[in-house]
């Protein structure tokens, strides 16, 4: 059975907490927009910008009450984890880490403020966690044959002798039968004149 009210444990407390929590959403929405504008000067930011969107924003969300039931709860939370993943994917591990606080969060937060059984949390979060791993392991292999596309595309464009003079490592390459050089490339031009 499902219900659809707002909070019924601990209302005053949470009653209490609202104004900081919506500062806090707030400070948030406007570090997102921070880290935006700065990762176009230094994209590295952008990594941390999913553990801004898996961690921080669900434990703010934490202590904002809800109007909705459990299921739709767990859903909205599992949509936006994933748009997270898309949008700020880089290392599978610990993107699917921060992945699985944002469920966890909801969970709590549901098991603080409303009077739903245990039983009804654990179904939620298991089936909501199997849900989050297709989905990890879905994007992630969207990724990988997309950034394979564009590696393809890439050397398709540039050819292959500016690839080769790009490496760092000395590269020769001879003839099978007679040992002439066909190609080396800048790396190896450098050790052929010492």
């Amino acid at each position: 059975m499902e219900k659809s009210g707002g909070p019924e444990k601990n209302k005053q407390f949470l009653e209490d907490s609202l104004p900081i929590s919506s500062i806090v959403l707030i400070v948030l929405v406007f570090l997102r927009l921070a880290m935006l504008l700065v990762s176009f000067k230094w994209m590295w930011i952008t990594r941390y910008n999913f553990f801004l969107e898996s961690v921080l924003f669900p434990l703010a969300e934490m202590f904002l009450p809800t109007q909705i039931n459990i299921t739709r709860d767990m859903l909205v939370t599992i949509l936006m984890t994933d748009h997270n993943m898309i949008l700020c994917y880089f290392d599978l591990k610990r993107d699917a880490a921060f992945a699985y606080c944002a469920p966890l969060a909801t969970l709590i937060r549901r098991s603080i403020f409303y009077n739903e059984p245990v039983e009804e949390l654990v179904v939620a979060g298991f089936t909501s966690m199997l849900f989050l791993a297709c989905n990890i392991c879905f994007i992630h292999l969207i990724i990988t044959k997309v950034g394979m596309i564009y590696v393809d595309a890439t050397v398709l464009q540039t050819g292959n002798t500016q690839v080769l003079d790009n490496l760092e490592e000395g590269v020769v390459i001879l003839e099978e039968s007679s040992h002439e050089i066909l190609y080396f490339n800048e790396a190896a031009r450098g050790i052929k004149n010492k």
